[in-house]
């Protein structure tokens, strides 16, 4: 209002702010910017971008001020309502990453249990397991010898991590290719591979096939006993 002091579009809690934030710095500096929260005649408070001038007598002594104000109301809620919005999709990252750290605590536990089991498992094997197979090795009969190797081998393997290894970085062995592996691995013959899982010889040489294909050993020369041995 025309020749009303500002204050008069004030609330009267800005009026600190107001001789603070606005008329201080327009004395000192002659000029100011600020965006402010003011007052309609209506008592409704609404934002504005506000810019002044300070009005000098010839003298140099302040007769007044001009200026104009930008109604940036709009502007405000909108920025409001982002902080608003980012505000609460901190509080939802937060809960996420909480969920996060519970969630891998919890497979961490597994993990350890689960590594638990297999070291209690490993430990009951070579303590008990393979030393009574021993002694009943000892005094089996020479046809029964092989057959008490064999299983032998495969509790040893039992509690390798070979077949982890096969399984994990080739996932597209199938059982029955995996349990080839295996024996493979621990030094038997195809035709001895076919009497012990009870299938023909042409099947295990089609196994055999299959298996270097896919572990990627078709036409490199790589021999397969050996390459599982190295895993």
């Amino acid at each position: 209002a025309l020749g009303r002091h500002i204050s008069f579009v004030y609330p009267e809690d800005k009026h600190e702010f107001l001789e603070q934030e606005v008329i201080k710095p327009l004395k000192e500096k002659g000029e100011r910017e600020v965006e402010v929260r003011m007052r309609r005649k209506s008592g409704e408070d609404f934002y504005v971008h506000l810019s002044l001038s300070l009005l000098k007598h010839k003298e140099g002594s302040a007769v007044g001020m001009i200026g104009y104000s930008m109604d940036i109301t709009d502007r405000k809620r909108a920025e409001d309502m982002l902080r608003q919005t980012a505000e609460q999709l901190e509080i939802e990252r937060e809960a996420l990453e909480r969920k996060n750290i519970a969630l891998r605590e919890i497979l961490n536990q597994i993990d350890a249990e689960k590594n638990t089991l297999k070291q209690q498992v490993v430990t009951n094997v070579e303590q008990a397991i393979i030393p009574t197979l021993l002694r009943m090795k000892e005094s089996a009969y020479p046809s029964q010898i092989r057959n008490f190797e064999i299983l032998e081998k495969d509790l040893r393997e039992i509690v390798s991590p070979f077949l982890d290894t096969l399984r994990n970085n080739y996932t597209k062995l199938s059982p029955r290719e995996l349990e080839v592996c295996r024996l493979i691995k621990n030094g038997m013959t195809s035709k001895e591979i076919a009497g012990a899982l009870n299938l023909s010889l042409m099947t295990i040489h089609k196994y055999r096939e299959l298996i270097r294909k896919k572990l990627g050993l078709v036409n490199n020369g790589t021999n397969l006993q050996s390459y599982l041995q190295s895993l």
